[in-house]
């Protein structure tokens, strides 16, 4: 799975976007809040918009949980790196 989420983010041309994501690879985890959601929205779209792309239904999922996060800055998510 890391070889996976690696493989994902290096898709991401935004680079703070991309560099925020691999802090789960740097620093064992990270959180996601409200203060994220547009970066991370406007980074993922256009791996969500492409049909073609293994990684659309994944992107698409978490853009959705970043909408969530909008509508409720409340919640955040946390990506945790399991070895």
């Amino acid at each position: 799975p890391l070889t996976e989420y690696e493989d994902w983010l290096a898709l991401v041309e935004e680079e703070q976007a991309r560099r925020k994501m691999l802090g789960v690879m740097t620093f064992g985890e990270i959180v996601i809040d409200a203060s994220h959601t547009a970066l991370l929205t406007r980074a993922f779209a256009p791996l969500a918009d492409d049909a073609t792309s293994v990684w659309q239904a994944r992107s698409i999922q978490f853009i959705h949980l970043l909408d969530e996060i909008v509508q409720e800055p409340a919640i955040y998510l946390m990506a945790r790196k399991i070895a």
